[in-house]
């Protein structure tokens, strides 16, 4: 009899949770689940108290889950792009006949996690991210992602940039900066009057600023591009010579990628 009332209040408590976040509950030993909230759960029944995530803990009890961590995270970063910098902030990019976003919006870039031991391992990734005049950038992390992980962000004809050291994801919200070289890896930054920026020119995405962006570069100016082109390096809306110098300069100085 008490083994049969036992059951029953086990299965009365794994329909009350699949009620609450489905699915979440599990009747076997062990084992885990991503919530329909973006949450990340491990479990292994029987055991009252599991751990702590995310400054969240994690309470099992006969697979009755008290508590769970954060659904989501907020990474705010703080960047500016060299190619769009113009002092203090940074111009929108433009299209053949204007504004190429609403808004406050400089442009678009692209977040990745690396791991932190295995940085060629992309843990998630989150791209058409909306980069302010202000340098400003938030993007939403599921809340699986506890660990510390290097932060990398990509932009269409800047030079790919990654945090100095892994940065942890602890808590709900994270920021970061990348205000001074020391805050990015290799010290990958250009002192641009006041500020330090994330290299301008990559237009080929390849990781080294050289002859092959600056070739890119003449061919489309050359046409007369006007637009929202990739050859256009700072933004205004045209493929000019002032393109040619700001990738130049830095192909002259063998500006490259730096990654762990």
């Amino acid at each position: 009899m008490k083994k049969l009332a036992l059951t029953f209040s086990f299965l009365v408590a794994i329909n009350f949770l699949q009620a609450q976040v489905s699915p979440t509950a599990n009747n076997s030993t062990g084992g885990s689940a991503t919530l329909t909230n973006g949450g990340y759960l491990a479990w292994s029944v029987g055991e009252p108290i599991i751990g702590t995530v995310a400054g969240s803990s994690a309470i099992v009890t006969q697979g009755v889950l008290q508590t769970w961590p954060d659904a989501v995270k907020n990474l705010m970063l703080t960047l500016y792009l060299e190619g769009l910098y113009r002092g203090g902030s940074m111009a929108k990019s433009q299209n053949a006949s204007g504004d190429e976003f609403l808004g406050d919006v400089a442009d678009k870039i692209t977040v990745e996690l690396h791991n932190a031991d295995a940085y060629s391992t992309i843990v998630y990734s989150a791209s058409d991210i909306e980069l302010s005049t202000t340098g400003q950038a938030n993007v939403t992390i599921p809340g699986r992602n506890y660990g510390s992980y290097y932060v990398t962000v990509k932009h269409r004809n800047s030079l790919e940039t990654t945090t100095a050291a892994p940065v942890s994801f602890a808590d709900g919200t994270i920021e970061y900066s990348f205000d001074v070289p020391s805050k990015a890896f290799g010290h990958n930054l250009k002192g641009v009057n006041e500020s330090y920026c994330i290299y301008a020119g990559d237009v080929n995405g390849d990781g080294i600023i050289n002859a092959t962006d600056i070739n890119s570069l003449y061919s489309a100016a050359s046409a007369f591009s006007t637009g929202y082109f990739i050859d256009d390096v700072n933004g205004d809306g045209i493929v000019d010579a002032m393109d040619l110098i700001l990738t130049d300069n830095n192909a002259a100085n063998f500006i490259a990628v730096q990654k762990p």
